[in-house]
């Protein structure tokens, strides 16, 4: 547990230095100006191509909520999540590229408290993306029910363990193939399509839709809208819950599984 704790506090000053030294507050701010523009884009086409105008499926499918609310909440909850994905998925890989991966496999460092201080280190970031984007929702017209900060607490919690479980799992493509472009464009596709952030699931084929199904966020999304907007409760959102966080539990399981695996092979190729 010590050796946990050290790991995750060294990563996470290591991490601040880096940041602060070598990305000025203009990466910062480019990072928040694509995340509203990636919310601005379907607004726009809201208000003046649309006319506010929405299909009757859209309707039956989410009665009681407006597309701006639909599109804001699921455009914060993607911006979050990826962003903590990719912070998270490419440590190690940049490790390799900036040639102190040896020095960190052949360390007694936890391994757990290493990602956990990454995670850490970007979840102010993260947290900054999420609330701009929210905000210029809410400018354009979004309908946020929230009477009491609580509940989105614990759905940036809950969302920030489901992108951490995914960003391990990232971690071992990008190592294994030695590519991040690829890797994290395709997870971006992914993700905008089948977790529900730009347009309701039920939109896809059936096959598709199983594949949406299968992803914890998309599950986590829609009891996200439902307690914000329509001011459901957690309790009756449990089961939605439960099941992000199991299939989060599952796919953690694998990731570090296979980890190990490939952590053997990398120190094998170092000595």
């Amino acid at each position: 547990m010590e050796n946990f704790l050290l790991s995750s506090w060294a990563t996470l000053k290591k991490n601040q230095r880096t940041s602060k030294r070598a990305y000025p507050f203009s990466f910062m701010l480019g990072r928040i100006i694509n995340a509203v523009g990636g919310l601005l884009f379907p607004i726009t086409l809201y208000y003046l191509v649309f006319d506010k105008q929405m299909s009757g499926s859209f309707v039956q499918a989410y009665p009681g909520i407006t597309y701006i609310s639909y599109i804001t909440l699921g455009s914060s909850a993607l911006i979050f999540t990826i962003s903590t994905i990719m912070s998270v998925s490419r440590s190690l890989i940049m490790e390799m590229r900036e040639g102190t991966l040896h020095h960190l496999l052949l360390s007694p460092m936890s391994r757990a408290g290493y990602f956990v201080g990454v995670y850490l280190e970007q979840l102010i970031r993260s947290i900054i993306e999420l609330g701009t984007v929210l905000i210029f929702g809410i400018l354009f017209g979004a309908r946020i029910g929230l009477t009491s900060i609580l509940p989105l607490i614990i759905f940036i919690i809950l969302f920030s363990f489901t992108a951490f479980c995914l960003a391990i799992l990232i971690s071992n493509i990008m190592l294994f193939s030695r590519d991040t472009f690829i890797t994290q464009n395709t997870l971006l596709i992914v993700l905008t399509i089948f977790s529900g952030a730009a347009f309701p699931t039920v939109f896809l084929p059936s096959l598709l839709r199983i594949i949406a199904n299968l992803l914890p966020t998309t599950q986590l999304l829609n009891a996200f809208r439902n307690v914000v907007i329509l001011k459901h409760s957690l309790v009756s959102e449990s089961y939605s819950i439960f099941y992000s966080v199991s299939i989060s539990v599952v796919v953690l399981i694998i990731g570090l599984c296979w980890y190990k695996k490939l952590e053997q092979k990398l120190v094998n190729e170092t000595l």
